[in-house]
């Protein structure tokens, strides 16, 4: 402002302001950016399906929490994933329509002989039905190797939850995420409006979405061997070309990322060169 550039041209992102920075902060800003009544529908919408999304999720957190894969998952999963255990494990139907008869003289459930596998056994009476004397091969198979496909076969069923979590997450964030941009629009168009943007690190973490939709194509930090890299890099967007770095040239220098072309000043004992690099601000051009 001291230079001339006029407090309409700049906005400042951060907490406290002075009473000189005062007018500055985003909040006092106009802009002539309105929501329309298509934006209000559309939003609308996409609260509802984060509601959707939303019980969706919970569903599949509390699936995951009490993850025990009991005798009908597991068969659901080899029916279509081992087709050949699934025919292995098929209970025969009688002719005259009887219910058939296992271990004990129980009754046969359509699980017996899945549970049987399980535990080591044979087929027991049903030994001599079509089905499994065709899957003689599994079987044949050991006690161990028995527990081991079982194993894997659990841990491809809790992967499964594991995705349907992720998905239902990243479902319930995508929402979030259009919320956001859309409760932002005005932020975004109070930015685009402004020839220069102040922020402080804190400002420039919490609207670093917005900075980089502004996209500024020249980015000066000051105090920068104060500064972590993390919050610079947060101000940096796909359009930055040049990155300047303000402070002590004793301090730890920062580390340059997105291949800007980087400048650095120094404030003490720096080469009065320098200060002719011309600066160009959103149509601004500042001399240093």
């Amino acid at each position: 402002m001291k230079i001339g550039i006029p407090q309409s041209s700049i906005v400042r992102l951060g907490g406290k302001a002075t009473k000189a920075t005062e007018p500055l902060q985003l909040e006092k800003q106009r802009t002539n950016y309105r929501t329309t009544k298509a934006d209000f529908m559309a939003m609308d919408q996409i609260r509802d399906l984060r509601e959707e999304n939303c019980t969706e999720l919970q569903k599949a957190f509390d699936a995951y929490k009490s993850a025990y894969v009991r005798n009908p998952q597991l068969l659901g999963y080899i029916e279509f994933e081992d087709p050949e255990y699934f025919e292995a494990f098929k209970i025969p139907t009688a002719h005259d329509g009887s219910k058939l008869i296992g271990r004990n003289r129980k009754p046969i459930h359509d699980f017996y002989l899945l549970e049987e596998w399980m535990k080591g056994r044979d087929a027991g009476s049903l030994s001599y039905h079509e089905n499994v004397l065709k899957a003689f091969k599994i079987w044949a198979m050991s006690y161990a190797e028995r527990r081991e496909k079982v194993k894997a076969w659990e841990n491809a069923l809790f992967k499964e939850q594991v995705g349907h979590v992720y998905d239902s997450g990243e479902a319930y964030n995508s929402c979030l995420a259009s919320l956001d941009r859309m409760y932002g629009r005005k932020t975004e168009a109070i930015l685009n409006e402004k020839r220069i943007i102040a922020c402080t690190t804190t400002g420039a973490a919490k609207h670093g979405e917005r900075i980089r939709a502004a996209s500024p194509t020249v980015v000066l930090v000051e105090e920068a061997g104060e500064i972590l890299e993390s919050h610079v890099l947060t101000a940096l967007g796909p359009k930055t070309d040049q990155l300047i770095l303000i402070g002590d040239h004793k301090s730890a220098f920062l580390s340059c990322l997105f291949g800007a072309s980087v400048l650095m000043i120094i404030a003490d004992n720096f080469d009065p060169r320098l200060t002719a690099t011309p600066l160009h601000l959103r149509g601004v051009t500042v001399t240093i």
